[in-house]
């Protein structure tokens, strides 16, 4: 957080629910059961905490095994997974400009993820730090 979202310094409520996990957890787990009701609100908790665990591994799994290596560091792209992860398949972009929302650096890349943060830009609910990816020098990516 201290490295790539000092901007964001946390507040009460990130306290209360961040610092402890399970709180935060219960109360979404809680408002999910109040909004569908208790069977499908438990069903979209648990299908949400496995697509997230699941879709999280592919994307390392995956972005260091399989696609294309634009750069030279040992993550690749891989679009098919960036359609279902909201761009994070775009891995070996994401290695070369880690602090860059936008994941899409080249022709054919499409990354949804930056569709959604361009629009709550737009709508003024977010701003962007850099607005063009910075790459970081060679020999440097991120982990």
């Amino acid at each position: 957080m201290s490295r790539y979202a000092r901007d964001l310094p946390p507040d009460r409520l990130d306290r209360v629910l961040f610092d402890h996990a399970s709180i935060g957890l219960g109360m979404g787990i809680a408002a999910l059961c109040l909004v569908l009701g208790w069977r499908l609100g438990l069903m979209a908790a648990a299908v949400h905490a496995v697509s997230y665990l699941l879709l999280s591994a592919a994307v390392n799994a995956v972005g260091h095994r399989f696609g294309s290596q634009p750069r030279p560091i040992t993550s690749r792209n891989s679009q098919w997974l960036a359609w279902i992860t909201a761009g994070e398949g775009l891995h070996n972009n994401h290695h070369a400009a880690p602090t860059s929302a936008r994941f899409a650096m080249s022709r054919g890349e499409v990354d949804p993820g930056w569709w959604l943060v361009r629009v709550l830009q737009r709508s003024g609910r977010a701003s962007i730090r850099h607005g063009e990816p910075r790459l970081k020098p060679a020999g440097r990516a991120a982990a």
